[in-house]
């Protein structure tokens, strides 16, 4: 499997750079949307793409690829998974398709059987948290200081995963009355608290997925079926 950053630098040359992958024989590849943490901002202001543009770039990408005569499949962060060999396509977004409301499920499935651990050594719930989360004064349980086997067995990382929708939907009154919620779960923690820090300027483990919001409220979910229509939704 073979992983790559998407941003404005690079994005016309995806194409190229996944038939070079596939030639090579890559099964499969990861599509990255570099998001705006401070360091990224610092030294590409404009090097993010927006999440409007982000979905309609990678849905006419993953039209053309889709129609096309490939064997590698390929996930888009966040958005879509694409298997072209057996015309199939999923969201990501769409926790469950059904709409059901489970209050146990954990806010984030990944972040309970994934445990990451910063050049630092501060253990976090994912990677995507380790260096704005701390740029906002919050800070997570260190091997330096603690044992792994005791920051396992208690402490704040065992808090953050542990996590369930009902206590997001206790926390977040636009969740709370969203009727999408069942779908999405809320979205990514990890993007919720950048969001939040970007309006705000504080630290927010319940905030809303700006992603998610934007992919159901406006429209994607609906605009994804119809454009790849002709392909079995998993």
């Amino acid at each position: 499997m073979a992983q790559t950053q998407l941003h404005r630098g690079n994005i016309d040359v995806i194409p190229e750079t996944l038939r070079v992958l596939e030639d090579l024989g890559v099964t499969s590849t990861r599509i990255i949307r570099t998001t705006p943490v401070p360091r990224w901002v610092k030294n590409s202001p404009d090097g993010s793409l927006p999440l409007e543009e982000f979905f309609s770039r990678m849905l006419d990408l993953a039209e053309q690829y889709m129609s096309g005569d490939h064997r590698m499949s390929l996930i888009i962060w966040r958005y879509l998974l694409l298997f072209p060999s057996d015309r199939e396509y999923g969201m990501v977004l769409d926790q469950r398709p059904d709409g059901s409301y489970r209050p146990t499920a954990p806010v984030c499935s990944f972040n309970r059987t994934l445990m990451s651990v910063t050049c630092e050594g501060s253990v976090v719930p994912c990677l995507q948290m380790s260096d704005y989360v701390t740029h906002l004064g919050h800070t997570f349980d260190s091997l330096k200081e603690r044992r792994l086997e005791d920051i396992i067995g208690g402490g704040d990382w065992l808090d953050m995963v542990c996590k369930n929708h009902y206590w997001l939907r206790q926390q977040n009154d636009q969740c709370d009355s969203c009727e999408w919620f069942g779908h999405c779960g809320g979205g990514c923690r990890a993007l919720g608290i950048l969001d939040a820090a970007e309006r705000t300027g504080g630290y927010d483990y319940s905030a809303s997925d700006p992603l998610a919001c934007l992919f159901f409220k406006g429209g994607w979910y609906e605009r994804v079926k119809e454009r790849l229509g002709a392909y079995k939704l998993i």
